[in-house]
């Protein structure tokens, strides 16, 4: 009974010292034929897993590389276009309708201009690296931006956009961010809705937070 126990002992110190495994003696051939056989599978189990993450890794930087030139691709087409439409509202003279198409036409282009310059955080978000930049901010202001930024294309679609932001709605956010955030929502809000329809944009205080949502009405 001593010497198992003292075997026992052995074992367990063994295996806490880091040891993969542990054969007392006398030793059985057998089991060390198989203890190895499976050991050597561990371990190329281990060597197949790492190559993998390896693997995934370089094309985790591939994707980041090839996003950052997708973008900086983009910026010189949309430069055109901010180009081309400074010069069609200086030719546009009086007429205040085609000068307010225009002028929410070159706010959405440089907002998009100013999204890809943000896309590239994406890859600093992923780092741990991205800061965000929350100050207090009244919902209202948000609301009524990310609204002018879809405004064309409800007009298109016949659709009214409209937002109710109760008082006191005001919240530390970063601007920016949020911005998107509810242009998405209405985004996404704009493609279920029919002609004719009414989307709200809600927001109000609730506790130490504030919420937004959408409502629509035909």
């Amino acid at each position: 009974a001593s010497s198992r126990r003292a075997a026992q002992e052995s074992r367990v110190s063994g295996l806490a010292a880091g040891a993969d495994e542990f054969l007392s003696k006398p030793i059985d051939l057998r089991e060390l034929r198989l203890r190895a056989r499976s050991l050597l599978r561990l371990r190329a189990q281990d060597a197949q897993i790492r190559a993998q993450v390896e693997a995934l890794e370089t094309q985790q930087r591939f994707k980041a590389e090839l996003l950052s030139l997708i973008v900086h691709d983009l910026r010189n087409p949309l430069t055109g276009i901010l180009g081309y439409l400074d010069l069609l509202r200086a030719k546009f003279g009086t007429d205040t309708t085609a000068l307010g198409y225009l002028d929410n036409a070159l706010r959405n282009a440089r907002d998009l201009e100013h999204l890809l310059a943000s896309v590239l955080e994406l890859r600093r978000l992923e780092e741990g690296a991205l800061e965000l930049q929350r100050a207090r901010h009244d919902a209202s202001s948000l609301v009524a931006d990310a609204i002018e930024t879809l405004q064309g294309a409800a007009l298109h679609r016949r659709i009214e956009l409209d937002h109710a932001v109760e008082p006191g709605a005001w919240g530390h956010f970063d601007p920016g961010l949020l911005k998107r955030a509810l242009e998405n929502l209405l985004a996404n809000a704009l493609k279920i809705s029919q002609p004719d329809a009414r989307i709200l944009l809600h927001a109000e205080r609730e506790a130490d937070c504030v919420v937004f949502g959408p409502r629509s009405a035909t």
